[in-house]
């Protein structure tokens, strides 16, 4: 989400701040954040898969809708084993 940087540049401006340009932050975002975010994410989720191994888990789950205007277009779902407090899989699915 772009927002959230863009609202920073205003603020750093205001205080005599330099800053980057916004496409050099998407850039560094894309190239480098986006690999390491996936790749830790991917990393918990196989040590939680050999924790919990065979064992009875229960589950919670929980789905929420992300309206732009009057309809949704994205449903994330995420299921979180209760016993340890940690995320199993989180879904992003394209709903209209």
């Amino acid at each position: 989400d772009r927002l959230p940087y863009l609202s920073s540049p205003r603020i750093f401006n205001f205080a005599g701040i330099v800053t980057i340009k916004p496409q050099t932050f998407f850039l560094h975002q894309k190239r480098y954040l986006h690999r390491v975010v996936r790749r830790y994410w991917q990393q918990q989720q196989s040590i939680s898969k050999r924790q919990i191994g065979k064992k009875a888990v229960t589950l919670a789950g929980d789905a929420r809708c992300d309206s732009m205007g009057h309809s949704a277009k994205y449903l994330s779902y995420s299921l979180m084993d209760t016993a340890t407090n940690k995320l199993l899989s989180v879904q992003l699915i394209q709903v209209g």
